[in-house]
């Protein structure tokens, strides 16, 4: 064992990696490098213990989870522990959406995953706006300021088509790891957000289609009894394995995405990653469309990305309620002030446009219009 184990801090939670394994090192030293923290002498510190010998396993404070293949160590020790270090956070609502800042103002930019929201994020930054995250947005229950959480970025290989269309690079960054269809890269220092008070919500669509995009949900294990909801719940399309049959595949529609989310969170499986049909280049050559929409819309779609799980230590301040429908209240009153704005994917360049001038529209302005 190494006389150094590396503290991680998530908001009011630390956690601390005790393990040899290189390749889980060195994933959580790429993704979570600035949340890289000395060890505090007076919280409490959940650890996790990563073991390559005599056989693969993470040991948490209540299970152990066997892995079969050493490649699947990494990807399976870092979906447990922020699942479960996510879940135990009290401090913030925590919902799966990207945040910038201009000029002390938030933007929350809230999204399923494919739709363009790591795109829309780089080419903000790279016109200015300070990026606090493109994968969560979260909400200080204290001050009701927007906290970064920087992570590093999964940019897809089509986000890099998009850039080139517009003749863009990337804004300055290192490359801190690649896989077949994403590369994972840092924003250097300069180009990241602090914290900011809320001030507008967009959320980013794609234009309805005549067939519905197909999700697949790579799940830790397969339980009969979790695999009787679904098919009760009529869910899945397809059921599929990788990696040597042993990781199940769930083949669903996206409308079922959330439905599969709490199937899964009741019945405590894993889900390990969620992969859904990017937005196409030919909508980006599109005119999007910026339209005023009601605050209510607005929470509600972020509410739809909470992040955390019914099991949510924030959901126990809520009067011990299990649905994050409760967490309206609170999030109204820390968003009190936002707009609201409904933005359908186009142009890169136009988007950035319409978002950069949000502060010079009419603040009673509701109709839709698109950019010339």
């Amino acid at each position: 064992m190494p006389a150094f184990f590396p503290t991680y801090r998530f908001f009011d939670q630390y956690i601390q990696l005790h393990t040899t394994h290189q390749p889980t090192l060195q994933l959580f030293d790429a993704m979570y490098r600035h949340f890289q923290c000395d060890a505090p002498t007076e919280t409490p510190i959940t650890v996790y213990q990563i073991q390559a010998e005599p056989e693969l396993c993470l040991i948490t404070a209540t299970k152990t989870y066997t892995v079969k293949h050493n490649s699947l160590l990494p990807a399976i020790a870092h979906g447990v522990i922020l699942r479960q270090t996510l879940a135990k956070i009290r401090s913030h609502i925590l919902c799966h959406a990207a945040v910038l800042s201009y000029n002390n103002q938030g933007y929350i930019i809230v999204a399923d995953s494919g739709c363009g929201k790591t795109t829309l994020s780089l080419a903000l930054v790279k016109q200015g706006f300070k990026l606090l995250s493109d994968e969560m947005v979260a909400i200080s229950l204290a001050t009701g300021e927007l906290t970064p959480y920087p992570r590093c970025l999964w940019v897809r290989t089509g986000t890099q088509s998009v850039f080139q269309q517009n003749q863009w690079e990337y804004p300055p960054h290192q490359i801190v790891s690649k896989s077949q269809n994403r590369q994972a890269i840092q924003l250097t220092d300069d180009l990241l957000g602090k914290n900011c008070p809320p001030t507008y919500l967009i959320v980013l669509q794609t234009p309805p289609t005549q067939q519905e995009r197909l999700c697949r949900v790579t799940l830790l294990e397969l339980p009969e009894h979790l695999l009787a909801e679904l098919e009760e719940a009529n869910c899945i399309v397809a059921i599929t394995y990788k990696e040597s049959s042993i990781l199940p595949v769930l083949h669903v529609h996206e409308a079922h995405l959330q439905r599969i989310y709490d199937i899964c969170d009741q019945h405590e499986t894993l889900i390990l990653n969620v992969e859904q049909q990017s937005v196409s280049k030919r909508q980006y050559q599109q005119l999007p469309i910026l339209q005023k929409t009601t605050k209510l819309t607005g929470l509600m779609e972020l509410l739809r990305a909470f992040l955390g799980g019914h099991r949510s230590a924030v959901l126990e301040l809520e009067n011990d309620y299990s649905h994050p429908i409760h967490l309206l209240a609170p999030l109204t009153r820390h968003l009190m002030q936002i707009d609201c704005y409904q933005l359908q994917v186009g142009q890169l360049a136009q988007m950035v446009k319409l978002i950069h001038d949000l502060p010079k529209l009419p603040e009673t302005n509701s109709s839709p219009f698109a950019t010339n």
